[in-house]
C-alpha cells in the first residue's frame, strides 16, 4: 500500500530534495513540516537507522533495494561488505566506499571467506568486485575481438585501449584491464606487435600461401619489380585503388615480412631485399 501503519517497522527509502551526509548506522529521527495535516505539522512521525546511505540509482530496482537493505541490517559484517560488492556490480566498490555504505572497517578481514571462495576478486590495491560478473566481461570482450578481426582481416590486432573501451561504461579501468590479462594468461588473447594490439589466436597473421586477392597482387607487383620495385604511386594506378587502401596493404605485407619497407614510398620483395 505504501503506508506504513503507527507503530511498524519495516525498510523504507527515502527520496530526498536536497543532499545530506549520512553514513551506516546513524540513528535519526523524522518530523513532518509539510504535511497537510495541520495537526502533525512539526511532529515527529518516526526514526530509524541508515542501513543504506549510497543505495543503487535505476528504475524498476525496488526487489534488489529491498534484498540489500534487508543484507545491510545484518549485525555481520562479513555480510554487508558481500552485499556491497555484489550490488556494485562491474562499477567495482573501494575501500571509502564500503566504509561509508556498509560500515565495514576492516574489509581484508570482513572478506576473508569470500576471498577464499573466490567470491570476491581485488582489481586493484583496495577495489573490489564480485568474481560472478567477471566470466560475462570475458566473454564480451573476445567476443568484440572476433567482430573486430571479422571487419579488419588485415590488421594484426585490436589495440588494447579499444577494446576495454568496448566494455561497458560502468566497469571500472582496473577491472578492464583485470579481464584483458586474464585472457591474455589463459592464452585466449596474444600480443600481436610491440604497440600493445591484441589478437585472438590464429588470427591477425597472413597466411602466405593463401593472401586475400588485393594484397597477392600487390606482392606480384613487388616480386615483378625485382630490384626496381613500385612505388606506392605506382601500386595506386596499377590496381586503380586508393593510397589509404595501398597503404595498408602494403603494411600488411611489411608485417608479414613479405615485402621490406626501406622509406615511406619505397619497399622491396623479400628476395630482391635479400639479393641487395
Amino acid at each position: 500500500s505504501g503506508r506504513m501503519p503507527t507503530g511498524a517497522t519495516g525498510l523504507v527509502r527515502f527520496r530526498l530534495e536536497t543532499p545530506l551526509i549520512v553514513w551506516w548506522g546513524q540513528r535519526f529521527v523524522l518530523r513532518a513540516y509539510e504535511d497537510p495535516d495541520a495537526l502533525t505539522h512539526g511532529l515527529t512521525i518516526g526514526g530509524g537507522t541508515v542501513v543504506d546511505p549510497l543505495p543503487s540509482p535505476g528504475r524498476a530496482q525496488r526487489p534488489r533495494w529491498v534484498r540489500v537493505g534487508n543484507e545491510l541490517r545484518d549485525d555481520d559484517p562479513a555480510v554487508r561488505a558481500l552485499a556491497s560488492v555484489r550490488d556494485a556490480g562491474v562499477a567495482c566498490i573501494d575501500r571509502q566506499t564500503l566504509e561509508a555504505r556498509a560500515g565495514v572497517v576492516k574489509a581484508e578481514s570482513a572478506m576473508g571467506q569470500a576471498f577464499k571462495r573466490g567470491e570476491v576478486v581485488e582489481v586493484a590495491k583496495g577495489v573490489w568486485v564480485d568474481a560472478s560478473v567477471i566470466p560475462r566481461l570475458e566473454r564480451e570482450a573476445l567476443a568484440f575481438a572476433d567482430a573486430f578481426h571479422k571487419s579488419h582481416p588485415l590488421s594484426p590486432g585490436i589495440s588494447q585501449a579499444e577494446l576495454e573501451g568496448r566494455l561497458p561504461g560502468r566497469c571500472h579501468p582496473a577491472l578492464k584491464s583485470t579481464i584483458l590479462a586474464k585472457a591474455i594468461e589463459r592464452g585466449e588473447l596474444l600480443r600481436a606487435d610491440d604497440q600493445g594490439r591484441l589478437a585472438r589466436p590464429g588470427k591477425g597473421q597472413l597466411d602466405p600461401d593463401a593472401l586475400p586477392g588485393e594484397l597477392q597482387r600487390v606482392l606480384t607487383l613487388y616480386k615483378d619489380g625485382g630490384l626496381t620495385p613500385p612505388t606506392i604511386r605506382d601500386v595506386m594506378d596499377a590496381l586503380d585503388a586508393d593510397n589509404k587502401a595501398v597503404l595498408e596493404w602494403a603494411r600488411s605485407l611489411q608485417r608479414a615480412e613479405l615485402i621490406v619497407r626501406v622509406t615511406n614510398d619505397l619497399s622491396y620483395g623479400k628476395e630482391a631485399h635479400t639479393e641487395l
